[in-house]
């Protein structure tokens, strides 16, 4: 899905540039709303698409990676090796226009799939990581994406954390979220 912003005249110029860069790459159909009846027809669609991306597979983990727009291509491409790598279907969509991919991916494995799951969660995490992106854009930054906040800020964690020690010594203050309790409260150097 596109939409653009500005005045009619630049919203439009933009839209005419999408449409032609979607027909330059084969696009197979290319649906464009004209009044707000069908804009809110096509995003009913959108929003429909996280539960259907529930049927992955019995096991599923969703996840979003922010990269450089410039790799955004790339970082389709990893999360779809990676999904290859561990036998999952995957699927991605996103918020292409700020580097935001979400990540789908589904398994049937009841032995091995939830663990498969989270070791491609991991290694597309630190992935993104290694090429200048984070761990994420929305979801699960202070809980699922706590282990790797370390790893993202470096020295600047450490700074983080004195922070919060100094305004929250007893971490009462949304305690366990980005930190530790223990990291707060014990681990004082």
């Amino acid at each position: 899905m596109i939409e653009t912003e500005g005045s009619e005249k630049v919203s439009s110029e933009s839209i005419n540039k999408c449409i032609e860069i979607l027909k330059n790459n084969e696009a197979e159909e290319i649906w464009l709303a004209n009044n707000k009846n069908e804009r809110e027809k096509l995003w009913s669609a959108r929003k429909g698409a996280h539960r259907l991306l529930q049927q992955l597979g019995k096991y599923t983990i969703e996840s979003d990676v922010v990269v450089p727009l410039s790799i955004l291509e790339v970082a389709v491409e990893k999360a779809y090796m990676i999904g290859k790598k561990y036998q999952l279907k995957t699927s991605c969509l996103g918020h292409f226009g700020d580097g935001n991919l979400h990540i789908v991916w589904g398994t049937n494995d009841d032995v091995y799939g939830k663990e498969l799951l989270h070791k491609a969660l991991d290694e597309l995490n630190k992935w993104a990581i290694s090429i200048g992106g984070a761990v994420s854009g929305e979801h699960g930054i202070g809980t699922h994406k706590k282990p790797y906040m370390r790893i993202q800020y470096g020295c600047v964690y450490e700074l983080l954390l004195k922070i919060k020690r100094n305004i929250d010594p007893r971490c009462i203050l949304s305690p366990g979220i980005i930190f530790d309790v223990e990291e707060i409260i014990f681990d004082r150097k």
